[in-house]
């Protein structure tokens, strides 16, 4: 594959592949790099910075980079900074991801689709931890187990309702038996999301536990 002797831009690029990738590159992942810089119009710093992150997560295929890069040009994530800024979000949000497949004992497998669902939804819903926590704990309490399915309706509830933040659950829909508990029934009816629960099959996880 020829390239520009004059473009230092991309002769840079395409001799960093190696050693970001850490595996020889032939000349189809040269002939997608060079596709990638004059398609997507991403600047040769971007397009490290989206093969560090592949190569991050165990993948140096050319073709999931260029996924990854066409992903990254439809957002309009085109220099250092808005690459940078994305790749922060990211880290968060895969963070809490981990922390809450963890809480619900779901890290050690891999979820069902619909469970996957569930959970990219609670990530853009814009909750700190410390409320999957309460709609856990609050789960546990009324089916005796971390079921996703029951948590999904409680969370739910919480966001049409408005509620941001811990103490705004904690203010709008206290737990029953609690000091506040006559102010007010909850939005969700725990009644109807136990007949719910008793509907919903179990999922068998790894080593013989149940979500």
């Amino acid at each position: 594959t020829r390239v520009p002797a004059d473009d230092e831009e991309l002769r840079f690029l395409l001799s960093s592949m190696e050693g970001i990738l850490n595996r020889p590159v032939n000349s189809t992942d040269i002939q997608e790099v060079i596709q990638i810089y004059e398609s997507y119009r991403l600047p040769a710093d971007v397009i490290i910075m989206a093969m560090q992150f592949c190569a991050g997560q165990g993948h140096s295929d050319i073709r999931y980079i260029k996924k990854v890069c066409y992903h990254w040009y439809q957002r309009g994530i085109n220099d250092h900074h808005k690459a940078d800024e994305y790749l922060q979000q990211l880290a968060k949000r895969m963070s809490l991801e981990g922390q809450i497949k963890a809480l619900f004992g779901a890290n050690q497998r891999q979820l069902i689709p619909n469970e996957q669902e569930c959970l990219d939804r609670w990530l853009d819903m814009g909750y700190d931890m410390d409320v999957f926590r309460l709609a856990y704990e609050r789960t546990v309490k009324h089916t005796g187990k971390p079921a996703i399915a029951y948590a999904n309706r409680i969370l739910q509830n919480w966001k049409q309702k408005g509620y941001r933040t811990l103490q705004d659950i904690q203010t709008g829909e206290p737990e029953r038996g609690s000091s506040n508990a006559s102010k007010g029934r909850a939005s969700y009816d725990l009644d109807s999301l136990d007949r719910f629960w008793d509907e919903v099959p179990d999922y068998p996880a790894k080593g013989g536990n149940e979500l």
